[in-house]
């Protein structure tokens, strides 16, 4: 079977068949995010099928992947809606407006500056009302997810944008603070680079520093 078959004598693309395209649109649907135009293949092989289209062949992959394509599939990166954690509460949303930002204001002119190549940029900041000088450090972090590998699949066209959940199966985030001052934050003999997995430490990468 080429893509042409069909019903008796008829010399038409299978599908154009809307129920046929329909059941295997479900099908698709039913196997969940990451299909493949082997799937095709695969529900087009079960003896109900062939025997409905009145043939024992299937087709090629290179035939399924064409398929795909008329059926509205692309593949391409899944798109994606707003981050499902809460950035626009209306309680983050003051917080951040009404003090975290005239906080960062205030320290903002005790701080040192810097240019784009790295420079100090001198008489850039006053002191402080004690005398001291502000040194800003930063939290940085990284999330690894189990299951968050695969960006790219067969996206419909009628696919809308969902709330995107950060990352799939086990996770784990690597945290550390970093100042352009003096760089990743160090004790005298070990670093304080905190691995953490679903809400506790595991281990730090030389020793342990409480946190």
């Amino acid at each position: 079977m080429d893509g042409v078959s069909c019903y008796g004598k008829h010399n038409s693309s299978i599908l154009e068949d809307e129920d046929l395209a329909d059941e295997i649109h479900l099908h698709l649907q039913g196997l969940g995010k990451y299909i493949k135009a082997q799937d095709i293949i695969n529900y087009l092989a079960q003896p109900s099928v062939q025997a409905q289209l009145q043939t024992k062949k299937t087709i090629s992959l290179c035939m399924a992947q064409n398929w795909m394509h008329r059926m509205q599939y692309q593949w391409k990166k899944e798109p994606k809606g707003m981050y499902s954690d809460g950035h626009k509460h209306d309680d983050v949303v003051d917080y951040r407006q009404m003090k975290f930002l005239l906080q960062w204001v205030l320290l903002d002119q005790w701080c040192q500056w810097w240019d784009k190549n790295g420079e100090e940029i001198p008489c850039s900041f006053i002191a402080a009302p004690d005398g001291k000088i502000v040194i800003i450090w930063r939290h940085d972090e990284s999330i690894f997810y189990a299951n968050d590998r695969c960006l790219t699949c067969w996206v419909h066209a009628k696919e809308t944008a969902k709330l995107y959940t950060k990352g799939e199966g086990v996770s784990m985030m690597a945290a550390d603070f970093v100042s352009p001052d003096y760089g990743w934050l160090r004790a005298k003999d070990f670093d304080v680079t905190d691995l953490l997995t679903q809400g506790r430490t595991i281990r730090h990468k030389r020793d342990h520093l409480g946190t």
